[in-house]
């Protein structure tokens, strides 16, 4: 692990430390905090958070520089193994390159056969090759490496699967509403038939969200920056957020069905509490998940100002119930499942769905045909600048509907 993370990890525990002796000060004297110490609290948060972060940031830099560093040997060895390879590569070099010259207006990037299959895994699997020693699939194209800036961004790109089709068309899922049961029998004997019940079909389809980028006529020929790298990294980032928003909020009539409105209640917490929750309500909310969701990489997502909350929380025996993760791989832990945050979850409030808990790799994300991209000099002509404007189309929703995931929701009153 880089040094500079491990500065910061060893400051973080010592900032979590410094938290929990407040809280547990002001339960020893059977009081809440007190102003001074709420402040404390909450200021001793953001900066654990600046260190989350700082590390996230540092990993991504560190694991950006491997690839980049193995990248060209890669491609070389692939190019020279595969003649296809070598044109398609080519190719979109020569079609970068002209489009960056000013010399076409529009171009297509389509993601490599590598990322797609690295996609299409569970999320703790893309997670596990991130980490491991042979690493993500190098990107090869553009539409590789923003597609894969989304995930490292997006927090629903990250936990969700994703596929990518080749064309927009609808394509309908059965939407399952109950599992088949299994029999036992002896041996010899027919089994009984059972199936399991699908609801209406899922359609889905391809929404396109994209964003525009200008850039100096001076930035884009200097031929010291990567200029394809800068503008993957910020697209990624106007993407992510207009897309997370609909991934987990969406209305299913003009976006995704975001996976609040997909999921299936669990708990409701009491009354007189402003929406607020409590270790019990967590603890309903994860036994109302069956087991074997639970333990098919199961995790909460929820506001950082949730979060926050939930970071003063103990269980029956007095111990807190969140506990941050020790290295860069391994995220926050709520009751000993992954903890993640996700800024389109509303905050706790009357009647607010505010908590989400589940497999929540069962929410499809489908990418659908290349990733396009347009240019215009005349835009901000009299600026001296280069608009660029990039589109993808994706649509989304929870194909599993057997409680999966479900969600807490604060009372009414």
């Amino acid at each position: 692990m880089h040094p500079i993370v491990d500065t910061l990890k060893a400051q973080r525990a010592t900032a979590w430390e410094a938290a929990k002796k407040l809280l547990d000060g002001a339960e020893a004297e059977k009081r809440d905090l007190n102003a001074e110490e709420d402040a404390q609290f909450a200021a001793i948060n953001a900066d654990l958070d600046a260190k989350d972060a700082r590390i996230a940031e540092v990993v991504k830099h560190e694991k950006r520089a491997e690839v980049a560093d193995g990248m060209r040997e890669q491609v070389e060895r692939a190019a020279a193994e595969t003649p296809a390879f070598a044109r398609a590569i080519k190719n979109e070099e020569t079609e970068v390159r002209s489009f960056l010259n000013g010399e076409r207006r529009t171009f297509q990037s389509e993601v490599s056969e590598p990322v797609a299959r690295w996609l299409m895994k569970s999320p703790d699997e893309r997670r596990d090759t991130v980490t491991s020693s042979t690493g993500a699939p190098v990107p090869t194209t553009f539409a590789d490496r923003l597609t894969m800036h989304l995930v490292e961004i997006g927090p629903m790109w990250d936990v969700a699967t994703v596929m990518r089709t080749a064309s927009g068309e609808n394509i309908q899922f059965p939407r399952t509403t109950a599992h088949g049961a299994s029999t036992f029998k002896a041996e010899g004997s027919a089994l009984d038939e059972t199936n399991p019940t699908f609801g209406a079909f899922i359609t889905l389809g391809a929404w396109k969200y994209g964003t525009f980028q200008q850039y100096s006529y001076e930035l884009i020929n200097d031929s010291g920056i990567d200029l394809l790298g800068y503008i993957a990294d910020q697209a990624a980032i106007s993407i992510a957020v207009v897309t997370n928003t609909a991934f987990t909020v969406g209305n299913d009539t003009n976006a995704p069905n975001g996976i609040v409105r997909a999921s299936t209640l669990g708990v409701t917490g009491g009354a007189g509490v402003a929406g607020a929750f409590t270790t019990d309500n967590l603890l309903e909310l994860l036994y109302s998940v069956g087991p074997q969701y639970r333990r098919l990489s199961a995790s909460f997502m929820m506001a950082d100002s949730s979060i926050l909350k939930a970071r003063k929380l103990k269980d029956g025996n007095g111990a807190y119930i969140f506990v941050p993760g020790l290295s860069s791989a391994e995220p926050d832990s709520l009751l000993g499942y992954p903890l993640h945050s996700n800024p389109d979850v509303v905050a706790t409030g009357l009647s607010a769905k505010s908590i989400i808990y589940g497999a929540l790799a069962k929410y499809m994300i489908r990418q659908a045909g290349p990733i396009r991209f347009e240019r215009s000099d005349d835009f901000a002509f009299t600026e001296d600048l280069s608009t660029f404007k990039i589109a993808i189309r994706v649509d989304g929703d929870l194909l599993d509907q057997t409680g999966a995931v479900k969600h807490f929701i604060g009372n009414a009153a």
